[in-house]
């Protein structure tokens, strides 16, 4: 029955419009809250990142009908939230002045975003309640990812610091 239902609907079926609808809206204002709380508690931040995008998968993507189109609004999720994450950053990258790592930053979190959200939704596609152990491979690599990424900066940075002193 489902198989027949996403055959005849083709990607997005009628109600699944909707769906995409408050998927993108929860992908452009979440960010935004979640950016505040981590500011808030930023120890914390990881993990109130990944729980605002596990709700929208529990309570959105994964009521759609059709693995292929949960995978789809996940990707699409994921992406659209990194996209709009990365924004709301831009304002203190200009304040900096530091276009490269901008660029970098622009990048380099969009896969991260996408990789969890996809994560979340393959883990709740036998069983919604799966969904937490999705979570919490989520947070696992969101955690790796901040600690390479945080790494990776510093080295970069630093790196162009010495250069630019050997070449003075």
């Amino acid at each position: 029955m489902k198989n027949d239902q996403v055959a005849k609907e083709g990607i997005l079926g009628d109600g699944d419009k909707n769906s995409l609808l408050l998927i993108i809206i929860f992908a452009t204002f979440l960010p935004l809250l979640l950016i505040f709380l981590g500011k808030m508690a930023p120890s914390w931040s990881i993990v109130f990142e990944e729980l605002g995008k596990v709700l929208v998968v529990y309570f959105f993507i994964l009521k759609l009908v059709g693995s292929n189109r949960k995978m789809l609004m996940g990707f699409f999720f994921g992406l659209i939230f990194g996209i709009w994450e990365n924004i709301f950053y831009l304002e203190g990258f200009i304040r900096a002045g530091d276009y490269d790592l901008f660029l970098a930053r622009f990048l380099w979190p969009l896969p991260m975003h996408f990789s969890t959200v996809l994560l979340m939704v393959m883990s709740g596609l036998e069983k919604r309640k799966y969904v937490v152990f999705g979570l919490m491979g989520a947070v696992l690599l969101h955690y790796i990812y901040n600690i390479y990424i945080t790494s990776a900066i510093f080295d970069s940075v630093f790196l162009k610091g010495l250069l630019s002193g050997v070449v003075s």
